[in-house]
């Protein structure tokens, strides 16, 4: 019926995407993978917007690793990933952090850094929580808040430019939609980071997990030639990150 329905959207217009909301295990979700006669074009990653959560609460990024590598490992096209956090069958991602909005900057920088294509549900641009007053379905998908869009327009630390930054990187910077990606060691377990692209094209993304500063260090004896022990960065700041070239 998908491959169908596939060819049907095709001959519409041949630039659609049908997109599988498979809730499942990676290697179930891996067999609608495929070209133009398979099933699907990209698949959400479920795994990932489970752990997520789990991982800001903690204030640990350690669980994001194997969700990652698995899906590598799956998927044989990386391109079918679409990695996400919200949408409108689960709570939003400032609810179930307790209304804390800190971690959802460095939430959107690992979204957007990640290989695949990032979906991102309306409202999550601006950190909005479920509504109130309701029960259910219904908190998820309450009505765009318009006023507080308005409000982080101007402000340029707002969530929603920061969103808009990382957007404008990740399409001026091909090393941050390529396949590639590697977790490079750091320093303390609150500081993730991995390195993106390949060859002359790289972009190192480091990211901290933790409501406190860290110094970050990054050991890149494995990414340049004659490279030893740990690379310093400028001290993060709290739920801070930093996405340079390499």
């Amino acid at each position: 019926m998908a491959k169908k329905i596939k060819r049907a959207m095709r001959q519409v217009d041949p630039q659609s995407l049908l997109v599988a909301e498979a809730w499942t295990k990676a290697e179930t979700v891996a067999t609608y993978a495929g070209g133009d006669t398979d099933e699907y074009d990209l698949a959400f990653n479920f795994d990932l917007a489970a752990v997520m959560s789990v991982s800001l609460l903690a204030e640990d990024p350690e669980g994001i690793e194997p969700v990652l590598q698995r899906t590598e490992a799956t998927f044989s096209r990386r391109g079918f990933d679409a990695p996400f956090f919200e949408n409108h069958d689960m709570d939003r991602l400032r609810t179930r952090l307790g209304d804390r909005t800190g971690p959802l900057k460095v939430a959107a920088a690992l979204l957007l850094t990640l290989p695949g294509t990032p979906f991102i549900y309306y409202g999550q641009e601006i950190g909005m929580a479920n509504a109130t007053g309701c029960q259910g379905d219904p908190c998820r998908r309450g009505p765009m808040d318009w006023s507080e869009v308005e409000a982080q327009r101007a402000d340029p630390e707002s969530l929603l430019n920061l969103y808009r930054k990382l957007i404008r990187m990740r399409r001026d910077n091909p090393s941050l939609t390529s396949p590639h990606r590697r977790r490079l060691p750091t320093n303390t377990p609150e500081v993730y980071a991995f390195l993106r692209g390949s060859g002359d094209r790289r972009m190192l993304v480091v990211l901290n997990f933790s409501s406190e500063s860290r110094k970050a260090k990054v050991d890149l004896s494995t990414v340049r030639a004659g490279e030893s022990g740990y690379f310093s960065l400028p001290d993060l700041p709290p739920w801070g990150f930093s996405i340079l070239p390499l």
